[in-house]
This record gives C-alpha cells, structure tokens and sequence, in this order.
C-alpha cells in the first residue's frame, strides 16, 4: 500500500465506508420486529393482523376490537335497561321486541318497576284472587288470605282484550309500598279462555294489603285489570272460600 498515491487511499477509504454503511443498512432493517413490517401490506393483512399496529399492542386477548378503536364503536347507555332487567323477570329480548328497548316507553316501565309510577286509566277489568286451589270467593269483599299460604292464585275472565301476545304483571305491597314482581306472561291463544296468574311465597307473607296489575304489553302500558287482597295478621279472620271436595 506504500506505492498507492493520496488520491487512491482516499478513493479506497471512501468505498470501504459505503460498504460499511450497506451492510449496516441492511442489518437493520432485517432486524425490525414483524409487527412493524406486518402494517405495511394492508392489502393482504388479515383482520387479526390489526392487533399487530403499534398504538393497540397493549390490548389484551380479553378485548374485543371495539375495546380497541372506543371511537369507532360508540356504545349506548344501558344503565336503565340493564337495571330493569336486573330488578325484574323480563329479558332483554322480549323488552326489545315489545317495545320497550329505548326511550320514554323503557322509562316509564322502569319507574313502573319500582313503584315510582301509577297509571292513567281505570282497570277494564277486575281480577278473583284466592288461595292455591280455591274456587273462588264467596263474598264480594276483598280477599284476606292466611299468612301461611305459599301460593296465590288469579283468574282474568275470558273474553278480555289483550293488546297482544302478552301482558305484564305486577305484584306489590301496597303497605310498603314495594314492587315484589315485574314479569311477562303470554295470553291465551282462544279469547274463551280465562287468563291464570299466580305468586308463591317461600315464608309467610307480611301482614298487609297487596295489589296485582295487570298491563298491556306495549309503550302504551295501559291497566287492563287490578285488584288488592290482604293478608291477615295471625289468628285474624280470613275470608271463606270453596273448595273441591279433598282439596280443603
């Protein structure tokens, strides 16, 4: 190399170095992670590969991709619906299906689930509330049932307009003023027959006045019959009722 004149060590420093710089180009881009690589061929990624993006690799495998883009998938609130199906025994399919997904009609169902809210008709009909296989009563008074009584029985007459496939029923405590049950009950499929409805009660009952609704199964949530029995304290007189023969 002692013969070599200035001009070409120089020219050969120069050719060293850019091979240098090539090789070490080429070193680091051969060592880039896939997942940056990845985002580059958006024609041929699969859908999966979108997890692969640097701004969502925290996202677990738990989430869902509108956990990942929130923007992209604004949700709802479901505070509401979700409390009334929580503090009833409707589901959220018959909910949606009546009527009753959203809106002022969710609403006032909700505050008919917890007795914040009374309605704006009269009831068409009036309900027969007796004890678990009683005939009927046989006064026109209201009933008082036995605090020992597990089951208690309703009859709507035949003949009663439904407003649909199903009507809503409330059971409460007048005297505490507490929604026992909110639940879906479907009608009849012949008008002739009459319309069953019936609350059991694990324990005795609190002495007290108790009301049953029922209600159309629609926004409307029109009061199609009610009626209100008691249940006497302990030793108190009851109502007499019939009963089939072995039955009493």
């Amino acid at each position: 190399m002692g013969n070599l004149s200035a001009p070409t060590l120089t020219a050969c420093c120069a050719v060293s170095v850019l091979a240098l710089l090539l090789y070490g180009v080429h070193f680091y881009f051969d060592s880039k992670p896939d997942e940056y690589q990845s985002n580059s061929n958006s024609k041929s990624a699969s859908h999966g590969d979108v997890a692969k993006k640097p701004f969502i690799t925290s996202t677990t495998p738990h989430q869902t991709r509108g956990d990942a883009y929130p923007s992209e998938f604004p949700e709802a609130p479901r505070s509401e619906l979700d409390d009334l199906i929580r503090n009833s025994k409707l589901s959220e399919y018959w909910l949606t299906t009546h009527g009753f997904g959203s809106g002022d009609a969710l609403q006032r169902l909700h505050e008919l689930s917890d007795g914040r809210a009374d309605f704006k008709n009269a009831p068409r009909f009036t309900l027969s509330i007796t004890p678990e296989d009683a005939i009927g009563n046989s006064t026109t008074e209201m009933s008082r049932l036995a605090p020992q009584e597990r089951y208690v029985h309703a009859t709507l007459a035949a003949g009663t307009a439904w407003f649909g496939d199903s009507v809503l029923v409330r059971w409460r405590n007048v005297s505490s003023q507490v929604v026992m049950e909110l639940s879906s009950q479907a009608v009849p499929a012949d008008s002739s027959e009459p319309l069953h409805l019936w609350i059991r009660s694990s324990q005795d009952w609190s002495p007290g006045r108790y009301r049953l609704e029922v209600i159309s199964g629609n926004p409307q949530l029109e009061l199609i019959a009610s009626a209100e029995f008691e249940v006497a304290s302990d030793g108190a007189p009851i109502t007499a009722f019939s009963f089939p023969v072995g039955k009493q």
